[in-house]
């Protein structure tokens, strides 16, 4: 059971476990920085928060698309194009 999290260590069940990081830089074009600034402080998230969702979805969404790009090219291979051919195959 999760107990609390402090900064970058969780205490799980009694054990303290330090969670690896890495620093990554970036340079920001001036107007993009301005609206980083503007939403960390208009959602209470700092901007190293915003930044990490916003990379985790990106890479999220590449991951599935290549996955999907995977399947669609093995179901073409079994004549499948279309949602109606799957309704086919399982009615």
């Amino acid at each position: 059971m999760l107990n609390y999290i402090a900064g970058k260590r969780i205490l799980y069940q009694e054990k303290e476990i330090k969670i690896m990081s890495a620093t990554l830089t970036i340079t920001l074009p001036p107007r993009m920085k301005a609206d980083l600034d503007k939403m960390a402080r208009k959602t209470h998230l700092r901007k190293g928060d915003l930044v990490r969702g916003a990379i985790g979805r990106l890479v999220a969404r590449q991951q599935f698309q290549a996955i999907r790009e995977e399947l669609a090219a093995e179901a073409q291979q079994k004549g499948i194009y279309t949602d109606e051919d799957i309704f086919k195959m399982v009615s």
